[in-house]
């Protein structure tokens, strides 16, 4: 039985749009890491990269969360101890600007589909 890989976080970023989440981050496993201002953090399985950039971008980052992922990706609750294995990567941390968004997304648009 082989032993399950730790997510590494490769890209971060602060959220601005929101009243509840400040950061959202994308792991080197596809999945999405939402971090709460109540300190929660989760990750959500196998999440589009699409969908990081669109939720930063959103008028709502928790709106985005709610409408498009809470629901559809499988997720669970980070402890202490899971955060800071996934951390111990170099973080891109990236202010949220909408044009490097919008590149990012433009880059992608081949490898992942568009989320209605």
């Amino acid at each position: 039985m082989s032993e399950q890989k730790t997510p590494k976080i490769i890209e971060a970023l602060e959220i601005k749009n929101s009243s509840n989440i400040s950061r959202v981050a994308y792991t080197d496993t596809n999945d999405l890491v939402v971090r709460f201002k109540n300190g929660g953090e989760y990750l959500y399985k196998e999440v589009p990269k699409e969908a990081f950039y669109l939720m930063a971008k959103s008028e709502s980052a928790g709106k985005y969360l709610a409408a498009h992922i809470k629901n559809e990706y499988k997720f669970e609750k980070l402890d202490e101890k899971k955060i800071a294995e996934m951390n111990t990567v170099k973080v891109l941390e990236t202010l949220l600007k909408s044009d490097q968004i919008d590149e990012s997304i433009k880059e992608g648009e081949n490898e992942v589909q568009s989320i209605n």
